[in-house]
């Protein structure tokens, strides 16, 4: 049942709304800046020589991917409160990506977008739509992942003062696989639709 309320309650909920963005940009900004920290990381510690071997796609798609939550989140604001769960829960598994505690710090925007989704008021109608698209975001999200690292890639190389090998590597077509189904997951989060919306 949808009650009729003044203008003061409107105004209350306009406020109430507002906050829970500022909960939400708050984690895409700590999920972009967990990012860059990866792209530093992750850059600093590969050796110039199998950077000049491979290249720097897998950097590139490496930060795409961790960036792509809070894409997800910034769409899931605008009335599609099943992105927020999608980009929090898509989250959760992203902790542990460098096999390390480097981005446990992404539970909390997890966190955040989960409260977000859960608490916000929606208004009816309510679309199935949305709730499909945003599990399909997910799967395209966990396929982007999955293609970095599905095949082994070893690589050597030798310079004039040293020698080295890498047991695997993320090559251009992968980088190039993991960023077109980061970039379908983005298409179908902006076609799902709003709460509230006609159709």
């Amino acid at each position: 049942m949808i009650a009729d309320v003044d203008d003061t309650a409107m105004d209350r909920g306009e406020l109430g709304h507002t906050r829970a963005h500022v909960g939400i940009y708050v984690g895409v900004g700590i999920v972009l800046t967990m990012a860059t920290i990866g792209a530093v990381v992750r850059t600093s510690a590969t050796p110039s020589p199998e950077r000049a071997v491979a290249g720097d796609w897998g950097s590139v798609a490496f930060v795409l991917v961790l960036a792509i939550p809070a894409v997800l989140a910034l769409v899931g604001s605008h009335d599609r409160p099943w992105l927020l769960v999608a980009a929090g829960v898509v989250l959760v598994p992203m902790c542990f990506l460098s096999f390390s505690f480097l981005f446990f710090p992404l539970i909390v925007p997890s966190v955040l977008f989960l409260s977000d989704a859960i608490t916000r008021p929606r208004p009816a109608p309510r679309r199935i739509a949305q709730c499909i698209g945003a599990v399909l975001s997910v799967v395209f999200v966990v396929a982007a992942v999955v293609s970095l690292f599905a095949h082994t890639d070893p690589v050597s190389w030798s310079t004039a003062t040293q020698s080295g090998t890498a047991s695997d590597v993320i090559t251009r077509s992968e980088a190039l696989t993991s960023i077109g189904f980061l970039v379908a997951a983005v298409a179908i989060a902006a076609l799902t639709p709003r709460d509230g919306s006609p159709q």
